[in-house]
């Protein structure tokens, strides 16, 4: 079926033919110019959207054409949304440094902080008796600062949230939705170190421990 631009275009043509013929005919061209200018320019003008899909066409030469693009708030609201695997009660932070494998600073509620990750342990690297640190240590604090330095992570806090030294006692998680106190563990960089009452992930920290002795890590 014919659509209203299609008819008007045939419409169109036809008129242009019939007046043609009459204007040759009895030598009144000059008398229908006018009217012939206008039923071309109303046949194209109205018909060739119809024929030629204009969007299509630049669409296919690769010319941009300007749309208005609404983005919906929900759309907004899921991009920035955290891993699913990340508690919600949690304080996003930027690590400003990492100190060794298993302690770095950020601030934390507008305060510069030395936080200390909960349930591990690394080897000793920037101790000051410098007899105290090993290779092992340097190892896992070039992991660490691999990951960490600069990162955005989310810190979950246990029971007790400062030990003896004063530094924050945390979980971090990343971006990713892994916790990193478990991945040093996983890995073989630390070791457990369970300090009651911060047990919350005793037992995966227990099952991270087994699975890299398996692997041998």
């Amino acid at each position: 079926m014919l659509s209203s631009g299609q008819f008007f275009y045939i419409i169109g043509g036809l008129t242009i033919k019939v007046v043609l013929f009459y204007s040759l005919c009895m030598k009144q061209y000059k008398r229908f110019k006018g009217l012939l200018l206008i039923v071309c320019l109303v046949g194209l003008l109205v018909g060739c959207d119809e024929i030629i899909n204009f969007d299509d066409l630049f669409s296919a030469n690769n010319v941009p054409m300007t749309r208005t693009t609404v983005v919906s708030e929900e759309s907004l609201t899921d991009s920035i949304r955290k891993h699913p695997n990340i508690p919600p009660d949690v304080v996003q932070v930027e690590v400003e440094r990492v100190v060794d494998g298993d302690t770095f600073i950020a601030r934390v509620d507008g305060e510069r902080e030395r936080l200390r990750m909960i349930g591990i342990d690394t080897p000793e690297s920037v101790a000051q008796d410098e007899s105290r640190n090993t290779p092992e240590g340097v190892i896992a604090s070039e992991f660490t600062n691999r990951y960490l330095d600069g990162a955005t992570v989310y810190l979950e806090f246990d029971k007790e949230q400062r030990d003896q030294y004063g530094r924050l006692l945390v979980y971090v998680w990343m971006e990713d939705g892994s916790m990193f106190n478990r991945t040093l563990v996983r890995e073989g960089y630390a070791k457990l170190m369970t300090r009651p009452p911060n047990i919350k992930y005793l037992e995966e920290f227990k099952s991270d421990r087994a699975n890299a002795i398996q692997r041998n890590k």
